[in-house]
């Protein structure tokens, strides 16, 4: 089968949303498919992904936001031109109207498509005209789709009411055998050494405020002295916080509290995350963070996550991970867990028995051709 994955881009080197169609792409490319990848200005086989400079998977710079998605929806259009056949595109370009614009073209050629939202612009957000004008042209697109997937029940339940037609849970998925597996990671590398018997508490992703990471440094201020001095906060990654946060920790006189990585490339994640303990995916009810969460727990870490968010949907609270109502139940189980660690090696087994059934990129890519097949 040869199958087309488009994105706005597919940037190996930094975060978000295009994980999603990258790693599916992977998990198609294992099961003995032909994958192509697809930007509106670039298209090229996952054989080449490795190969191809990094400047060209990024998307382009364009300050007029609207303008930007006009272009996600006409470029990507040549592929429907092109007289390739394929037997099935996924299409995860950011809003619906640049979804929409391209199954347009593909269905007059009769190829299957699946309109993907992984998440969704203006979700729930009824405050400005441009909002209102989007949910109008889901409705449309969404009535002439041929298979809809979405990430989350949440995000399921909200766009039922647009579309008569059937809308299908695809998770975020992850590598759980050859990426994410804690066993191919040495527990006792360097920093596991420098840490030896502490606590580690993990935050990886994008350090910025819209992400409520300063949080992070309210919730080492807000432990015992006793406690505290057997934690660490483990910050994987970069942002526009991160020299604020780091300035702020010093301030605090939190430097032995706190490591930071910096940038790092994804495959130096699963290193820091082998030796992780508990693994904070958000710290306010977010929609979103579930590649973070398929990470965390693939590799055994145990996943704090807010009660009523997306990574919610998955967490058995107490069997494969902790939900929290408020910023003082976070505080709560911290302390629980510094004093009884042996809690977490069962929990931390959960956590990476769910991921392997629900999150591993041959399980995800497989319900995928079965949705198709049928």
């Amino acid at each position: 089968m040869k199958v087309l994955l488009i994105n706005d881009q597919f940037d190996i080197y930094s975060s978000g949303g295009h994980w999603r169609t990258l790693n599916l792409a992977k998990g198609l490319y294992n099961l003995g498919l032909n994958v192509f990848l697809g930007t509106p200005f670039i298209k090229f086989s996952f054989d080449e992904l490795r190969k191809i400079d990094a400047s060209k998977l990024k998307p382009k710079l364009i300050k007029n936001n609207y303008l930007y998605h006009l272009i996600n929806g006409i470029f990507p259009l040549k592929y429907g031109f092109s007289k390739e056949n394929y037997s099935f595109i996924y299409i995860q370009l950011p809003m619906p109207i640049t979804k929409g614009l391209c199954d347009i073209l593909f269905k007059f050629r009769k190829i299957p498509t699946i309109i993907d939202f992984g998440d969704l612009w203006g979700f729930k957000n009824q405050k400005s005209y441009s909002s209102i004008i989007h949910d109008s042209f889901l409705k449309i697109i969404l009535n002439n789709s041929s298979f809809i997937t979405v990430a989350s029940n949440d995000l399921k339940n909200y766009i039922k009411n647009s579309t008569h037609k059937n809308i299908f849970i695809l998770n975020n998925s992850v590598d759980c055998i050859n990426e994410f597996n804690p066993d191919l990671y040495p527990k006792e590398n360097e920093l596991y050494k420098k840490y030896r018997d502490k606590l580690i508490i993990t935050y990886s992703g994008t350090v910025s405020k819209s992400k409520n990471v300063d949080l992070i440094v309210e919730l080492a201020r807000n432990l015992s002295r006793d406690i505290l001095k057997n934690i660490i906060f483990l910050i994987i990654g970069d942002g526009p916080y991160l020299n604020e946060m780091k300035s702020s920790v010093k301030k605090l006189g939190l430097q032995e509290s706190f490591h930071f990585t910096g940038f790092l490339y994804r495959e130096q994640i699963p290193y820091y995350l082998r030796i992780s303990n508990l693994g904070i995916v958000s710290l306010t009810k977010i929609k979103g963070g579930l590649i973070k969460l398929a990470e965390y727990m693939a590799m055994g870490v145990t996943p704090i996550v807010p009660a009523e968010s997306w990574p919610s949907e998955h967490i058995k609270h107490g069997s494969n991970g902790i939900v929290v109502d408020k910023f003082e139940d976070i505080l709560k189980y911290i302390e629980i867990f510094y004093l009884k660690q042996e809690m977490l090696t069962k929990i931390s087994q959960e956590a990476r028995n769910y991921a392997l059934l629900n999150f591993d990129i041959r399980v995800v890519s497989k319900e995928l051709l079965q949705l198709i097949i049928k």
